[in-house]
């Protein structure tokens, strides 16, 4: 499969009561999170990865929709932090637009902390809770056999209208088992 992992732009972030000092000189970070699930993927799959970092790139939502044409995923993978959620639903929208058969998951803090929300915006496929390396391997392997997804730990999704939560993953042990992040 074509797996393509966006770090949603910094278009509509919400914002807190945080002084102005402490937005000063704020950067670009990298989107560790789906840079080392690039690289679980990539050495253990044989999937085709790619990721797109909207915020790095300055990417609007024309360009990430003509990204999302040009690289024609089969799944999109979309990390969702609170303070981005509402560019992580414009971005799920957008890609569903472009074919609603590319299925969408979502992963990071703000789908552990609010699953049911998530998993009820009606362009998410599935969440994946936790650390994501192994889960999102899995899913991978049985996203169109919803059976065998109920016996993954550390996902959500819908199952005949009903919300299916298998919990949060375990955590990875040894963290030198993984690779280092694409």
């Amino acid at each position: 499969m074509k797996i393509l992992l966006i770090n949603p732009p910094f278009e509509y972030t919400i914002q807190s009561c945080q002084p102005k000092v402490l937005e000063e000189g704020l950067d670009f970070l990298p989107p560790l999170g789906l840079m080392y699930i690039a690289a679980y993927l990539e050495k253990e799959t044989n999937h085709q990865i790619e990721i797109l970092d909207a915020q790095v790139e300055q990417l609007s939502y024309g360009q990430i929709e003509k990204e999302v044409k040009k690289r024609n995923p089969d799944v999109v993978g979309i990390t969702a932090m609170t303070f981005t959620i509402v560019d992580v639903i414009k971005t799920a929208k957008l890609v569903k637009e472009v074919s609603p058969d590319i299925k969408i998951i979502l992963g990071g803090p703000h789908v552990i902390i609010y699953p049911e929300e998530t998993i009820n915006i009606p362009e998410i496929d599935f969440l994946v809770l936790g650390e994501g390396e192994r889960v999102i391997k899995q899913l991978l392997e049985n996203i169109d056999n919803p059976d065998k997804l109920e016996k993954i730990k550390g996902i959500v999704f819908r199952k005949n209208n009903k919300i299916i939560n298998t919990g949060i993953a375990d955590f990875i042990e040894n963290l030198d088992t993984l690779p280092f992040p694409a």
